[in-house]
């Protein structure tokens, strides 16, 4: 069979899937030994997916959800890929605000009756004192647009006001959505 598999060089990205160099290259070799013909791209623009289609590959492996773009739109593998007819792992990009937005993931979930984990959105500044926030302390923060663990750390724990004004700042300042 012959497989491809994509990432992107950009370390930053929030998105990011499996998409590390070290996981795609483990990914590649299990694949090696179970005897198929796989290649690992890293992509950065169009042109990459173009010779990728060119390839005819069987299966395309998504370690990353967009490629992103200096001056032009972010392009969303797996729409590029179904407009090519070529097969790949994952989701469309429909599906995939879901994984990215915690908010946008609940509310179908809480409008069919399912419980979800309680939650409050929260930005710097607006909650002046411990006594304001919703729930109390423990609270574990963390990013609103971001999958895969991303802008979770070891400051997402927080024990007091000072730890939680920290981490929202730190949030605050990472935070930006593809969608």
């Amino acid at each position: 069979m012959h497989i491809e598999i994509i990432t992107t060089p950009n370390d930053a990205l929030k998105e990011s899937g499996f998409g590390s160099l070290t996981a795609c290259n483990s990914v590649l070799h299990a694949i090696e030994r179970m005897g198929h013909n796989v290649k690992l791209n890293v992509c950065d623009s169009k042109a990459c997916l173009d010779d990728i289609v060119k390839q005819k590959p069987e299966l395309v492996i998504l370690a990353v959800k967009y490629i992103v773009l200096k001056n032009d739109d972010d392009i969303w593998i797996s729409d590029y890929l179904s407009k090519h007819n070529v097969n790949f792992t994952g989701s469309l990009r429909e599906v995939l605000r879901f994984d990215s937005n915690k908010v946008k993931a609940k509310m179908p979930l809480t409008n069919k009756g399912i419980k979800t984990a309680r939650y409050f959105i929260a930005i710097p500044g607006q909650y002046k004192t411990e006594r304001e926030l919703p729930f109390t302390f423990p609270l574990f923060l963390k990013p609103l647009d971001a999958a895969n663990g991303n802008g979770i750390d070891d400051l997402s724990y927080v024990t007091n006001f000072g730890s939680f004004e920290s981490k929202v700042a730190s949030l605050s300042i990472h935070s930006i959505s593809p969608f």
